[in-house]
C-alpha cells in the first residue's frame, strides 16, 4: 500500500498538509505567502529540532542573496497567523525551533522532537509511550556526557535546560569563547602567511554554532601586540598571557605554529594548534595537520575539523560544510597577500593594505572575508564610492558564503553608499541573530548615529551597558564617546573618556590609555578648558610616540593644532598641521589628510595667507572627489567661491557657491549648507542684490536652527543684519546684529562675537553715532588682537578711524587708518575694502573734497568692474554724508 511522500501534521487547532500546500485552523483554510508556508513546513517537519538560518536560506532562497529581514518577516507572519501560544522559539544566533506538540498522520514516519503519534489503538499508544521513555533516557545520558566533556575542557560548566516531559528537547551547551593568538612562523615560512593563519582559522571556527570566536578587531583595539607574529622564544608570552585574554572575555586561547613540511614537497605546510584553558591556565588540547600550501583552504578546513573534534564541538552541518570554502583563500599566494594586508593594517599603512586586499579578491574572488576587509578598508579611508562598488562586486561572488558573511558584506555596501536605513536594518539583523557579537551592536549604533537616529544609538548603548561585563567595556565606551562628540555633548564625552582611561589602566593597555587621553583632551578643548586639554593631548602624543604609532601621533598633532588655534597661537597650529599632513599622505589616510588640510586652510585664512589657503583648498577638492567625499567637496567649493569673490570674479563666486549649495542639499549636508548660504548672502549683498541676500541669510538661519548650531546661527544673523542695514532696514538690522552678538557670546565664540560687534559699530556709524561705534569697537579690537585675525582687525581699525574722523579727531584717525592699511596688506579684497572706505571718509572729513572724490572714483571703478554695485553705492553714500 502506497504512502504519501510527505505526511500531514496536526498541532493544536491547526492541520498542515505540505503536499497540497494547505494550512487549516479548525478546518478553515488560512492564506500564507509561499515563502512563509515553506518556512512553516520546514519547522514542523523538524519539530523539536533547531532549524538553522542556513537551512532556511538553502530551502527558501537556494540561489538568491536576500536580507536577513526577509526571514524575520516570514517568521513574524507565522507567529501572527498561529496566534497566542508557544509555537516558534527563537534560538539566538542560530535559528528557530518549532516547540509545540505535533501529531503525524502518517504513522509509518517518525519525526524527532516533541511529536505525539496518533493513538487509534491501545497497542499503538503503548509503543508511542515506550518510544518517548527511551528517547528521554538517551537524552539524559547524552546530557551527562556533554556536561562531563565540557567540564574536562572548561571550568565553567555547561548550562542545561530542564528536560521536557517528552524527553526529546535538545540540550544546549553554553558557548565558549575562543581567541587566536599570533602565529609563530618556523623555518622559511613568511610572516605574512603566518599573519593570515589566525584570521583564517578564526573564520573557519566561527562556522561552529556552539562556539564563539572573538573578532580580531576586538583584540587589536585593546592589545594590538597580541596580533603580531611571535618569535619562537617569546611564544609563551602571547599564548599564556592569561590576564589579558581573560580581560577580553575569552575562555580558550589557541596558539598556532606554521612550518614547512618537506615530506609533502616544496609547497608542504604543517599547522600545529595548541589550545589553553584560560581559567585553569593550562594546555588542554593540541592538534596538528599537514597539507599543500597550494590548497590552503583544504588545510584550514582540515585543521578546523580536527580542532572541533578535540574541543568536543558538533561537526559542521552539511549546509555549512558546503559554504566553508568561502571563508578561506584558495591558495598560499592569496593567503600571503591577505596576511600582508593585515600586517599593514595593524601598522596603519592603509594604501599598502588596500593594494594587497585588491590582489586578494582578484586572486581569490570567492573569499568573502577578503571582500569585507577590502570594502571596509576603502570606506574607512574615505573612498565611499569605491567601497560601495567593491562590496557590490563581492556580493556577486558571495552566493555560496555563510549567511553571516553575506549579510556583513551587504551592511558595508549600504554603509558606504550612505543608505543608512538599509545599513541599520542589516546590522540590526546581524546583532539580533548574533547577540554575543558586541561589534555588530556597535556598528548598528554607529549606523543609527550617522543615519540620523542618535536617540536609538544611545538606547542601544544603554542596553549594552546593562549586560554583564559590558558596563565599562572599552569598545562600548569608545562608541559612547563618539556619539557624545557627534551630539555636541563634550561634557559627556569627557566623562566617558575618563572612564575609558580607568578601564585602560585596569587592563594594562597603554595604547587604549593614549586613545582615552586623546578623546578627553579633545573634549576639554571644546569645553574651553585649554590647560587640561594641553596636558591630556601632550600625554597622548608622547604615548603614541613611545608605541611608534605614526598615525595616532599625527592625529594628536591635529588635535594639538586645534588647541593652539583656540589659544590664537597660529604659528604653532600651522606647524602641527604641516607635520601631520605628510604622515597621513604616506600612510594613505586620506580622510584624516583632508581634515588636516581643512584646518590648515582656516589657519592660513586667519593669518591672511590666501595664496597657500587657495592651493590647499584645491588639493582638498581633488582629494574629496577622488574619495567620493561629498561633504568635503562641498566645503572646498564654498571656499573656492570665497577666493573667486576676493579675486573680483563675482559671477564665478556665485556660481561656485550655488554649486556647493546644490551639493549640500543633495548630500543632506545641513551644516555646510548653512555656512555656504551665509557666504552667498554676503556676496549678494555686496553685489547690490539686497533682497536676495536677505533671503539667502534667512535660509542659512533656518538650516542652522535645524541642527542647533549656535555659531552658524550667529553668522546667519550677522549676514542678514548687514544686508538689512544696507537696504535701509535699520531697526531689523540692529535686532539681528544684537541677537548675533548674544548667540556668539552664549556659545563662547569670542571671535564671532567680535565680528558681530564690528557690524554693530558700522550700524552706529551709519546712524551718525560715532561714540557708540567707538564703544563697540574697543573690546572687539582687543579680542581680534588676541586672536590674530588680521583681516578682521584691519576692518576694525578702519571703522575706528571713521569714528575718530566723525568726532573730529583727525590725527588719531590718520594713525588708525595707517594701521588698518598695514593690516590689510596681503589680506583679501573685502578685508581691505574697509580701509578704502575709511580713506574716502577721512579725506572728506578733513575738507579735502578733491582727494575724497578722486579716491571715491577710483574705488567705485574697481567695485563696478567687480560687479559689486552694492559696495559702490556705499562709496557714494559716504561722500553724500560728508556734504
Amino acid at each position: 500500500m502506497s504512502t504519501p511522500a510527505r505526511p500531514v501534521f496536526t498541532f493544536g487547532a491547526f492541520r498542515l498538509d505540505p503536499a497540497d500546500r494547505r494550512l487549516r485552523r479548525d478546518g478553515v483554510p488560512l492564506d500564507l505567502p509561499p515563502k512563509a508556508f515553506d518556512a512553516l513546513a520546514l519547522l514542523v517537519e523538524r519539530a523539536g529540532r533547531l532549524v538553522s538560518k542556513d537551512d532556511f536560506y538553502a530551502t527558501l532562497w537556494p540561489r538568491t542573496v536576500v536580507s536577513e529581514a526577509n526571514l524575520n518577516k516570514y517568521v513574524w507572519q507565522l507567529r501572527r497567523t498561529l496566534g497566542d501560544g508557544d509555537w516558534i522559539e527563537t534560538v539566538p544566533k542560530l535559528g528557530y525551533r518549532f516547540v509545540a506538540a505535533v501529531t503525524v498522520d502518517d504513522a509509518t514516519r517518525e519525526l524527532p522532537g516533541p511529536l505525539v503519534a496518533p493513538m487509534p489503538a491501545v497497542d499503538a499508544h503503548a509503543r508511542a509511550s515506550a518510544r518517548r521513555v527511551l528517547v528521554g533516557t538517551m537524552a539524559i545520558a547524552l546530557a551527562i556526557a556533554l556536561v562531563a566533556a565540557a567540564w574536562l575542557r572548561h571550568t565553567q560548566p555547561a548550562t542545561t535546560a530542564s528536560i521536557a516531559a517528552t524527553g526529546t528537547s535538545p540540550l544546549p551547551v553554553a558557548r565558549r569563547t575562543l581567541v587566536f593568538a599570533a602565529t609563530v612562523p618556523a623555518g622559511d615560512v613568511s610572516h605574512a602567511l603566518a599573519s593570515s593563519l589566525p584570521a583564517l582559522l578564526a573564520e573557519e571556527m566561527a562556522l561552529s554554532e556552539d562556539l564563539r570566536v572573538l573578532p580580531r578587531a576586538d583584540v587589536g583595539l585593546q592589545f594590538p601586540d597580541l596580533l603580531r607574529p611571535a618569535r619562537a622564544d617569546d611564544r609563551a608570552t602571547g599564548e599564556r598571557d592569561y590576564a589579558r585574554w581573560r580581560a577580553l572575555g575569552a575562555d580558550l586561547v589557541a596558539s598556532t605554529t606554521l612550518a614547512p613540511e618537506p615530506a609533502l614537497g616544496a609547497d608542504g605546510l604543517r599547522v600545529d594548534v595548541r589550545v589553553y584553558d584560560i581559567a585553569r591556565a593550562e594546555l588542554v588540547e593540541r592538534i596538528g595537520v599537514a597539507g599543500s600550501g597550494d590548497h590552503l583552504d583544504a588545510l584550514v578546513a582540515q585543521a578546523g575539523d580536527r580542532l572541533r573534534n578535540a574541543l568536543g564541538l558538533n561537526p559542521l552541518s552539511a549546509a555549512l560544510a558546503r559554504v566553508r570554502r568561502a571563508t578561506s583563500p584558495a591558495d598560499a599566494d592569496a593567503a600571503r597577500a591577505y596576511g600582508e594586508a593585515l600586517e599593514l593594517e595593524s601598522e596603519r599603512m592603509a594604501n599598502g593594505a588596500r593594494e594587497r586586499l585588491a590582489f586578494v579578491v582578484a586572486r581569490s574572488p570567492g573569499f568573502v572575508p577578503g571582500w569585507i576587509e577590502y570594502a571596509r578598508s576603502l570606506y574607512d579611508g574615505g573612498f565611499a564610492a569605491q567601497a560601495t562598488a567593491a562590496a557590490r562586486d563581492g556580493l556577486v561572488h558571495a552566493a555560496a558564503a555563510p549567511r553571516e558573511l553575506r549579510l556583513a558584506l551587504e551592511a558595508v555596501q549600504y554603509e558606504a553608499s550612505g543608505a543608512w536605513p538599509q545599513a541599520i536594518a542589516s546590522y540590526d539583523a546581524l546583532y539580533r541573530f548574533y547577540p554575543d557579537r558586541v561589534d555588530y551592536a556597535l556598528r548598528l549604533a554607529s549606523a543609527q548615529l550617522w543615519g540620523g537616529r542618535p536617540d536609538d544609538a544611545d538606547a542601544l548603548l544603554a542596553s549594552l551597558r546593562r549586560q554583564p561585563g559590558l558596563a565599562d567595556d572599552a569598545r562600548v565606551l569608545l562608541q559612547d564617546a563618539e556619539i557624545a562628540k557627534q551630539r555636541g555633548d563634550f561634557t559627556r564625552a569627557r566623562a566617558t573618556a575618563t572612564r575609558l582611561l580607568g578601564r585602560a589602566d585596569e587592563l594594562g593597555a597603554p595604547h587604549l590609555r593614549a586613545r582615552a587621553l586623546l578623546i578627553r583632551g579633545t573634549a576639554a578643548n571644546q569645553l574651553k578648558d585649554h590647560d587640561a586639554a594641553q596636558v591630556d593631548l601632550a600625554a597622548a602624543r608622547a604615548a603614541f610616540v613611545a608605541a611608534d604609532d605614526a598615525f595616532f601621533v599625527a592625529r594628536s598633532d591635529v588635535r594639538l593644532a586645534l588647541l593652539a588655534q583656540s589659544r590664537n597661537d597660529l604659528d604653532a597650529a600651522g606647524q602641527r598641521l604641516r607635520a601631520a599632513l605628510p604622515v597621513f599622505e604616506r600612510l594613505g589616510a586620506q580622510w584624516d589628510e583632508n581634515i588636516a588640510i581643512g584646518n590648515l586652510v582656516n589657519v592660513d585664512l586667519q593669518r591672511g595667507d590666501n595664496r597657500e589657503a587657495r592651493e590647499l583648498t584645491e588639493r582638498s577638492l581633488a582629494l574629496s572627489r577622488t574619495m567620493g567625499d561629498h561633504a568635503g567637496e562641498n566645503w572646498a567649493l564654498a571656499q573656492l567661491a570665497g577666493f573667486a569673490f576676493a579675486a573680483g570674479q563675482t559671477r564665478a563666486a556665485l556660481a561656485a557657491a550655488d554649486q556647493a549649495i546644490a551639493g549640500c542639499r543633495a548630500a543632506g549636508d545641513t551644516r555646510n549648507l548653512a555656512w555656504t548660504l551665509a557666504d552667498r548672502a554676503q556676496y549678494l549683498d555686496l553685489a547690490g542684490r539686497t533682497d536676495d541676500a536677505v533671503a539667502s541669510a534667512d535660509e542659512a538661519l533656518r538650516q542652522a536652527q535645524a541642527i542647533d548650531d549656535a555659531t552658524a546661527q550667529s553668522i546667519a544673523l550677522r549676514t542678514r543684519g548687514t544686508a538689512e542695514l544696507h537696504g535701509g532696514r535699520d531697526d531689523a538690522a540692529r535686532r539681528d546684529l544684537e541677537q548675533a552678538l548674544a548667540l556668539a557670546r552664549r556659545s563662547d565664540e569670542p571671535l564671532y562675537a567680535a565680528l558681530a560687534a564690528l557690524a554693530l559699530a558700522d550700524a552706529s556709524l551709519e546712524a551718525g553715532d560715532a561714540q557708540a561705534a567707538r564703544t563697540r569697537l574697543a573690546p572687539a579690537i582687543a579680542e581680534l588682537e588676541r586672536s590674530g585675525a588680521r583681516g578682521a582687525l584691519a576692518q576694525a581699525r578702519a571703522l575706528q578711524a571713521r569714528a575718530s574722523a566723525a568726532l573730529g579727531e583727525h590725527a588719531a584717525a590718520r594713525e588708525q587708518l595707517a594701521a588698518s592699511e598695514r593690516g590689510a596688506a596681503g589680506a583679501d579684497y573685502v578685508d581691505a575694502l574697509a580701509a578704502r572706505y575709511a580713506a574716502v571718509q577721512l579725506a572728506a572729513a578733513a575738507g579735502d573734497g578733491t582727494r575724497a572724490r578722486a579716491l571715491a572714483a577710483t574705488l567705485r571703478g574697481e567695485l563696478e568692474a567687480r560687479e559689486l554695485a552694492g559696495a559702490a553705492r556705499r562709496v557714494d553714500a559716504l561722500l553724500a554724508a560728508r556734504r
